[in-house]
């Protein structure tokens, strides 16, 4: 890094041995290196992945559920709209 620029470094590395690289990750962020790590050791998800933050720890996160409030109110709107229109026509029945 002292003689060429580098402006992203990618780790692929076995899960346990990602504690050996905190030293490297650190310099890599002092220096304003992006860093990624190459995360194969979870199970196949197919769930939106995402980084936030709890308290000063990074936290990852896997979610099947959508993010955006937008669209959980959305969903919402359309079950209860669909689960009172069943309701109506399946009344009848319900005699």
């Amino acid at each position: 890094m002292k003689r060429h620029v580098i402006d992203e470094i990618l780790f692929a590395v076995d899960s346990g041995r990602l504690a050996e690289l905190e030293e490297v990750f650190l310099f890599c962020d002092e220096e304003g290196v992006r860093t990624r790590v190459l995360v194969d050791f979870f199970p196949h998800v197919n769930s939106d992945l995402y980084l936030d933050r709890m308290g000063g720890t990074p936290l990852l996160t896997f979610s099947a559920a959508p993010h955006d409030e937008v669209l959980l109110l959305t969903k919402r709107v359309i079950d209860v709209a669909l689960g009172g229109a069943a309701l109506v026509l399946l009344a009848p029945a319900m005699r």
